[in-house]
C-alpha cells in the first residue's frame, strides 16, 4: 500500500536530518571508522533514490494540499547543500581509493599475519616425521587460501560503496531536488531591510568568506592568542602549520581538547561578544579540523571548568 503524502514527506525529512548530522560531524580521516560514515551515506542515498521529490510535489497538486508541508523539508534540503558546499574543503581530504584496502586490512590482515606466523613456526618445530609438518603445512595453506578469497569476495561487494564519493552524489541530487520543488512552488522573493547589528544571529545568511582575526579578537589579543599558539605547538597539540594534531587514544582527533582550549580564549575575553559562528569557522579554517556542534554552549559550558586542569601550563 502506497503510503500517505504526509507520511512520505516526513519520512524523507528523516533521512535528511540523520544525514545532515553526520556530515556535520563527519571526521574526514581516511581510516576504518571512515567506513561506518560511508554506509551512513550509502543507506541515505539509496532512500533518497527510493523517495524522489517530483511524485511528492505532483501528489500535493493532485490532492490540493498546501505546499506549506514542505516547509521543514525544503529547509533540510537547503541546509545539505549548504554543509557540502561549505564543509567541501574537509571532505576532499578522504582518499577513497585506499579507504577499502584500509577496510579489508582491518577485517583480514591480522587474521593473515596469525597464520604467516603459524607457517614460520610448524617450519622451525622438530616434529617427529616430516610427514605431520607436511599436513600441518597443507592446513595452512588451505586456510590462507580461504581467507584471501574470503578478502576478495568482500572486496568484490563492498569496494563500490566504500570507495564512492557520496558527498558529490548527495549534493548533486540535493540540488536537483531542490530545483524541482522550486519549480512546482516558486519561492516568493521578500523585499528585506538590513539593519545594522552587532548581534551575530542563527538566522542570517552565512557568508563563505574566511573570518579574519579583528572579526573575533579584542584589541590586541590576538598577538597574545599567537603566544599561546607557540606554546601548543611545543606540547605537540598543532603542528607547525597550524594543523590540530592532539589525538585520542584511538587515534581520532581529540576536539574536546580545543574546546576546551577555545573555552579558556573565552574565559578570559579574547573574543567580542556574539561572535560564536565567527569564532567556530575561525578555528575550523585555521585548524584544518571541523569542529561541528561541539562549540554549541550547552557542549562547551562544562569545559569552561576543567580547562584550567587540562592546560595548566598555559598563560591564558
Amino acid at each position: 500500500m502506497e503510503p500517505d503524502i504526509y507520511t512520505s514527506i516526513t519520512e524523507l525529512a528523516a533521512v535528511y536530518e540523520t544525514l545532515n548530522e553526520r556530515l556535520e560531524s563527519d571526521p574526514c580521516t581516511t581510516d576504518a571508522y571512515q567506513v561506518c560514515c560511508q554506509q551512513t551515506y550509502r543507506d541515505a542515498y539509496a532512500a533518497l533514490q527510493a523517495m524522489p521529490v517530483e511524485p511528492i510535489a505532483l501528489r500535493l497538486i493532485a490532492e490540493g494540499i498546501s505546499d506549506r508541508v514542505l516547509t521543514r523539508l525544503r529547509d533540510l534540503i537547503r541546509k545539505n547543500i549548504h554543509i557540502c558546499e561549505t564543509r567541501k574543503e574537509f571532505f576532499r581530504q578522504v582518499d577513497f581509493c585506499d579507504l577499502c584496502r584500509l577496510q579489508e586490512d582491518y577485517l583480514f590482515a591480522g587474521k593473515r599475519t596469525s597464520l604467516l606466523n603459524d607457517r614460520k613456526e610448524i617450519g622451525e618445530y622438530p616434529y617427529p616425521t616430516e610427514r605431520e609438518r607436511e599436513e600441518l603445512l597443507r592446513e595452512n595453506r588451505a586456510a590462507l587460501n580461504e581467507l584471501d578469497n574470503e578478502r576478495a569476495a568482500y572486496r568484490r561487494g563492498n569496494a563500490g560503496w566504500i570507495g564512492r564519493d557520496y558527498y558529490t552524489a548527495i549534493n548533486e541530487m540535493s540540488r536537483f531536488s531542490a530545483s524541482v520543488l522550486d519549480s512546482y512552488f516558486p519561492v516568493e522573493k521578500k523585499t528585506i531591510t538590513v539593519v545594522p547589528t552587532t548581534m551575530e544571529s542563527a538566522d542570517q545568511p552565512t557568508e563563505f568568506k574566511s573570518i579574519s582575526p579583528d572579526e573575533i579578537f579584542r584589541s590586541r589579543m590576538f598577538d597574545k592568542f599567537r603566544e599561546l599558539e607557540k606554546r601548543l605547538i611545543k606540547s605537540g597539540d598543532l603542528g607547525e602549520e597550524l594543523h590540530w594534531q592532539a589525538k585520542h587514544k584511538n587515534n581520532k582527533p581529540d576536539i574536546k581538547r580545543l574546546v576546551a582550549f577555545l573555552a579558556g580564549l573565552i574565559d578570559h575575553d579574547y573574543f567580542l561578544p556574539n561572535r560564536d559562528t565567527s569564532i567556530k569557522r575561525f578555528f575550523e579554517e585555521r585548524y584544518r579540523i571541523p569542529i561541528g556542534q561541539n562549540f554549541e554552549r550547552r557542549r562547551r559550558e562544562p569545559l569552561m571548568k576543567i580547562y584550567r586542569t587540562i592546560f595548566y601550563d598555559l598563560p591564558f
